[in-house]
């Protein structure tokens, strides 16, 4: 999925089994681990060999990256939404959730669930999460469930 930002070549590439999991970790070391101070147990859980992955790629540069879990039945389980510093606010966030969504829908899913921190909920509302329940501590950061079903995303996601 390239994309023109800023004069930049920049894509998204959807990574599966342990390809590429090595900048994929690299990134979230960097934003989870040192930049936000979370635990490494709780960061690496393990899970990864079981998801799909993206990761934002900027003139070849490992940038950012995300992955989807899935959950139960048609329901996947957007996680570890992550880019680095020096690269925020240039859409690498956005582009990466609509390529998720974008392959969810492709793929038949019907639920996109996501933990949001709160300062990043309006970010999820663009795409047409919505917030279920109470907020809860995850990590020791306060998070909210959202959720986007298929209906919503088809609409909002270009």
């Amino acid at each position: 999925m390239p994309c023109n930002n800023n004069l930049n070549k920049l894509e998204v590439l959807h990574i599966q089994g342990n390809d590429s999991l090595i900048e994929v970790m690299e990134i979230r070391r960097q934003v989870f681990i040192v930049g936000m101070g979370i635990p490494k147990s709780l960061e690496v859980d393990g899970l990864d060999t079981e998801a799909d992955h993206f990761l934002a790629m900027s003139n070849e540069l490992p940038v950012g990256t995300v992955r989807i879990r899935y959950i139960y039945n048609e329901t996947v389980k957007l996680e570890r939404c992550a880019v680095l510093r020096d690269f925020r606010r240039r859409g690498i966030g956005s582009l990466l959730v609509k390529s998720c969504i974008n392959f969810a829908t492709d793929s038949g899913i019907t639920t996109i669930t996501l933990n949001s921190q709160l300062d990043a909920v309006n970010f999820y509302k663009t795409f047409g999460f919505r917030s279920v329940g109470n907020t809860f501590i995850e990590a020791g950061i306060k998070h909210v469930k959202m959720v986007l079903t298929n209906k919503s995303a088809t609409s909002q996601v270009s």
